[in-house]
């Protein structure tokens, strides 16, 4: 099985940046009894497409260092 979900919103990124991440783990933590093993997200954005994959607990793979790096460094970034 396999937890799927989509977040559609206009948005202003400077200040909706926030949000998004905490939509985004609420999210992840009620999908988890549907796909417990894996994790991925992408993020459409104008010009790019955002993606991020691990094999790990969707709950602790959003605590990591490196989801939190892809967060800041790739998307923070992007839409500030």
């Amino acid at each position: 099985m396999c937890g799927i979900f989509g977040i559609s919103s206009k948005i202003k990124p400077e200040q909706d940046y926030d949000k998004i991440i905490f939509d985004l783990k609420q999210l992840v933590t009620l999908s988890e009894k549907r796909g417990s093993d894996t994790f991925g997200v992408s993020i459409k954005l104008p010009d790019e497409t955002l993606i991020y994959k691990t094999n790990e607990k969707p709950t602790k793979a959003i605590d990591k260092k490196n989801f939190k790096n892809f967060l800041t460094d790739r998307l923070k970034k992007k839409i500030k």
